[in-house]
């Protein structure tokens, strides 16, 4: 899940940027409200982490400016000791949590976020041919659990997310290294071939002239998620 994050807090930036990328998030920053309006109308994302509070907006204030933008965009508001939950998702957010946040409980609401976006019930992410789960950080393949490096997770991840439809290289690469990466021009193909390996042959397709795909379930429709 590619995230955006957009906060005044500098100490608060630095931490969860930290601590997202740990967690294999990859977490793109925005420090002005045209940054923010120009990310959310070009590119996907899977969740907006925003508070308490943005260019001196506070959170629920903002959510109501930014409304008709974030409409395909799940809003985690992040919120200040006398801001209240109920009245951020009253505004438009999806989950509200106060900070500094517990790292552990935020990571089980992004889970929780990807799940939705796919309609899933548990921490696994599924297609016919293969899964990852969320929580272990590692495919699935009928009983068997294969580990799968940073990167190789983030990929298989999207595809998954989008299962059923062509990934452009493009949106692979930002949603796997975000903005401003220096990263060689193969780099994203090396971890495509390295995590084939690891598959059965046939779950990672190459759409010709647009990227790669993975197959949805046997009869079900392509979703396009949140």
């Amino acid at each position: 899940m590619r995230l955006l994050l957009a906060t005044d807090d500098d100490a608060l930036r630095r931490r969860l940027t930290d601590d997202l990328d740990r967690h294999w998030y990859c977490a793109d920053i925005v420090l002005t409200r045209c940054q923010l309006t120009l990310a959310l109308t070009e590119d996907e994302w899977g969740a907006l982490l925003v508070g308490p509070s943005f260019e001196g907006q506070v959170v629920c204030t903002l959510l109501g400016v930014l409304k008709s933008k974030l409409a395909d965009v799940p809003v985690v508001a992040l919120l200040g000791e006398r801001d209240h939950v109920g009245a951020a998702l009253d505004a438009g957010a999806d989950d509200a949590m106060t900070v500094p946040p517990d790292i552990d409980e935020l990571m089980a609401r992004l889970r929780a976020l990807d799940r939705r976006r796919i309609g899933g019930t548990d921490s696994l992410l599924a297609t016919d041919a293969v899964a990852i789960d969320l929580a272990a950080c590692c495919a699935v393949v009928g009983k068997q659990r294969i580990p799968l490096m940073r990167r190789e997770f983030q990929i298989l991840k999207h595809l998954i997310t989008h299962a059923g439809r062509p990934v452009s290289t493009r949106s692979l690469h930002d949603n796997v290294y975000g903005w401003g990466k220096d990263i060689a021009s193969n780099a994203l193909h090396v971890h495509i071939h390295n995590l084939r390996r690891k598959l059965p042959a046939g779950v990672i397709v190459t759409a010709r002239g647009v990227g790669f795909m993975v197959h949805a379930r046997c009869g079900a429709l392509a979703r396009t998620p949140r």
